[in-house]
């Protein structure tokens, strides 16, 4: 029985091999489509953890004020729960020239630096007094790349004093924290080296401490023995973790289903042109069952032939998944993952590749015992005006007999429909990155000054007459509690017009005590609009005599707080936290805080406020003013980033399923060479063989479209409702009829296109030994 089995297989390998090599390459192609998404998704969701151990990045953070240096240093390193910790000391700098609003700027003390390094993308990290090296932002606002000189100013803690010196940039690169940041989180930062320390040492403004846990150690015990050494832990680095997963998982999630996705279409689609590919006439069935060859046998022969294929054709995929790697991880990590070098997952490549072959071996296994029952076939039939043209007709008849039109475009169908999700989805991307208010930001113009109280009756006093300004907004952040439950919140302040973001249910509150939630927010503390709460505010530093006052607001909506950032306050995300009127808590220490918003009129160009500042928005500090037009969170970020992959997956799927489509109607076109014969026998002209052939082809991939498109549709917008969901934006989804349409027109032109080939081939059909077995 195995020889016979062996036979068997080599024969049908023998008989076919251009099919066995397109097929094969079919598969790879297909096959690393999904393995490349599929594993390109694990290495987004894992990017955050990735950066974190290239920098051996910190667990715990301490700021501290204190002239002994070198003391703090040796009592550290006495701690027992401490494993690994670099000691930072910061310094007021201003950068001559070039204006950066909320500079940070500061050196390692430790030396060697062991924790929290800085991810270095170009040149090296100083090592002399005169040398500096600078993050991507600071390198932007100072308009300066490795071995450029800058100007800078060192200024005495009170601001007094002011030293000018002239420092190179040995170095340009990026924090961990700074991957996955919001576009009004980044922060110009420069770091000097410890010798810069030594010279400037009496200049010293603040100090931190970043750390690590010691193995056997637990996070209490490094808080309570930094707290027993008189510093405040004030940063714990999973927050840092969390808001980096928020804005990854979307992504991460939807790169997963997308990766599904190709994979249903090729297991449904490859695994109908492998059932052709080993698939038997009644003719040869009953030749080889005379010869004593029995039904499992065959099977098994015919499980033998699929396996070899396949396996071939995934080790292929492998090959070329390994090739699109650098595709991934997707997002701002990407650039930061490329300088760990050539890196792929093999894991998921590996078991991703043995799931394949599992399902399409099961698929054709399962459609063989299906297809080697007795069953009735009927004629095709091609019913009114169809039936009126003789080649129209033949080929509508060969595209409806067998076990009907529907068999025929099933799996074509599911290819179709999980290309046109993909396109919906990603339209529906391309349209939200493409509208700021749908985050919550309906302005036209931030300006936000770092440390420093904006003087918002100068603006408005300036301002607040001018037509061309619809809308003049202060904002400024608090921590409160809501029944006793801790939520960021949003205050922002009336000067000209509606001061609310993005309303996405209910109200902008009207009246006094009224405030909007995040619809997260809302359902995780179990609220509903109208309901009246207790909100707790902090009171300002000079009242020692109560730290909170209460205030009970009802909600009368939900809304999306944008992503924007102040310094030395966290930035509520665009699904949590509270949005208060400001004049609700006025006189209670709160002031507009450093960001004002401003909304033109159509046609004016928001420039023209910057205009009328040319040195900034007035402030008590005389503080350079960031102006930013957009207030793109994170999240949106890393999907905008995304688009061209994953129009590039679109294009690949769309390529691989039309690929095997006409990989299928050239198998048939083979076993129907002597059905091509009769019809050449009978008058039929090449024209006419070329037309059957087409009309078979366009009936398939037409009726395909029909169910293809509401469905893939259906399922775009779904994917997209999930993805905006889960980021906390207005969930706005979009038909992309312009794309659809041409991913429509395409699919229909390469099917004909490719259909030509076995057109042409049906044409040659030699006659005497196509019709000799008839």
């Amino acid at each position: 029985m195995r020889d016979a089995i062996l036979l068997l297989w080599r024969v049908r390998l023998r008989r076919s091999p251009a099919r066995i090599v397109a097929l094969v390459l079919l598969i790879a192609f297909g096959g690393g489509t999904f393995l490349a998404v599929a594993a390109g998704a694990r290495r987004t969701a894992n990017a955050y953890d990735e950066v974190a151990d290239a920098t051996d990045g910190a667990e715990l953070g301490s700021s501290y004020v204190r002239d002994d240096l070198d003391v703090l240093n040796e009592l550290v390193e006495t701690m027992p729960a401490v494993g690994e910790f670099t000691q930072l000391v910061g310094f007021q700098v201003i950068v001559a020239d070039a204006p950066l609003g909320g500079l940070t700027s500061f050196a390692y003390f430790t030396d060697p630096l062991v924790v929290e390094r800085p991810l270095v993308l170009e040149g090296r990290m100083p090592s002399a007094a005169n040398e500096v090296f600078v993050n991507e932002a600071g390198a932007s606002g100072a308009a300066a790349s490795v071995g450029d000189d800058i100007d800078i100013v060192v200024a005495t803690p009170d601001f007094t004093e002011f030293m000018p010196e002239t420092v190179t940039v040995v170095g340009v690169g990026v924090f961990p924290d700074e991957v996955y940041e919001d576009e009004t989180g980044a922060k110009p930062t420069l770091v000097f080296a410890d010798d810069f320390v030594a010279t400037h040492r009496d200049v010293v403004a603040w100090g931190a401490l970043v750390v690590t846990v010691a193995p056997g150690a637990g996070r209490a015990d490094v808080v309570a023995q930094l707290l027993d050494a008189g510093l405040t832990v004030d940063n714990d680095r999973r927050a840092d973790r969390e808001r980096a997963w928020a804005a990854i998982r979307p992504l991460a999630l939807t790169l997963a289903v997308l990766a599904l996705l190709a994979g249903l279409a090729m297991i449904v689609v490859v695994g109908q042109a492998l059932h052709r590919l080993v698939h038997r006439t009644p003719a040869e069935a009953r030749s080889l069952a005379a010869a004593g060859c029995t039904r499992r046998m065959l099977l098994a022969a015919d499980i033998a032939v699929v396996l070899t294929v396949v396996t071939a054709g995934m080790l292929g995929a492998l090959g070329v998944a390994v090739l699109a790697s650098p595709l991934f991880p997707q997002g701002r990590a990407r650039r930061i993952a490329a300088l760990r070098g050539f890196d792929v997952d093999v894991a998921v490549l590996g078991l991703g590749a043995v799931a394949l072959l599992f399902a399409l071996t099961a698929v054709v296994a399962v459609t063989l015992q299906r297809g080697s029952r007795p069953a009735e076939l009927r004629a095709g039939v091609a019913p009114g005006v169809l039936g009126a043209n003789p080649a129209v007709s033949s080929g509508v008849r060969f595209a409806t007999a067998g076990r009907g039109l529907f068999g025929a475009v099933g799996g074509v169908a599911i290819g179709l429909a999980s290309i046109v999700a993909a396109v919906t989805f990603t339209g529906s991307v391309q349209h939200l990155v493409s509208q700021p208010e749908l985050a919550g930001f309906n302005w036209d113009l931030l300006g936000r000054d770092s440390y420093a109280q904006i003087d918002t009756a100068a603006v408005a006093e300036r301002l607040r007459d001018d037509p061309d300004i619809e809308r003049i907004t202060g904002l400024t952040f608090s921590d409160v509690t809501i029944d006793g439950t801790p939520l960021p919140a949003s205050v922002w302040a009336r000067v000209k017009g509606s001061p609310w973001p993005t309303l996405s249910n209910g109200r902008v509150p009207a009246g006094p005590n009224e405030i909007l939630m995040s619809p997260e927010s809302l359902a995780d503390l179990g609220y509903t609009i109208g309901d009246t709460v207790a909100v707790g505010f902090p009171l300002d530093d000079n009242n020692a005599d109560r730290r909170v006052f209460d205030i009970d607001m009802t909600i009368v909506g939900t809304a999306v707080s944008p992503a924007i950032a102040l310094s030395g306050s966290d930035t509520p995300r665009l699904d949590e936290g509270v949005i208060v009127n400001q004049a609700d808590i006025e006189g209670r220490g709160f002031e507009y805080g450093g960001a004002m918003l401003f909304d033109v009129a159509d046609g004016t160009d928001p420039e023209s406020i910057k205009a009328q500042f040319p040195e900034g928005l007035p402030d008590d500090f005389d503080a350079p003013t960031e102006w930013f037009e957009a207030a793109e969170p994170a999240e949106l970020i890393q999907a905008r980033d995304a688009i061209d992959v994953l129009v590039l997956a679109v294009v690949a799927l769309l390529i691989g399923v039309m690929a095997t489509v006409a990989h299928n109607l050239l198998s048939f076109v083979r076993e129907r060479r002597n059905a091509f014969a009769v019809l050449k026998a009978m008058g039929f002209t090449r024209r006419q063989i070329r037309t059957t052939v087409l009309c078979q082809s366009g009936l398939v991939i037409g009726v395909a479209l029909v169910f293809a498109v509401p469905l893939g549709v259906i399922a775009g917008r779904g994917l997209f409702d999930a993805f905006a969901g889960d980021i906390g934006v207005i969930v706005e989804p979009t038909v992309p009829v312009l794309a659809l349409a041409v991913t429509v027109i395409t699919a229909v032109v390469l099917v004909q296109l490719v259909a030509l080939i076995p057109a042409a081939r049906a044409r040659r059909t030699n006659l005497t030994p196509a019709l000799r077995p008839e």
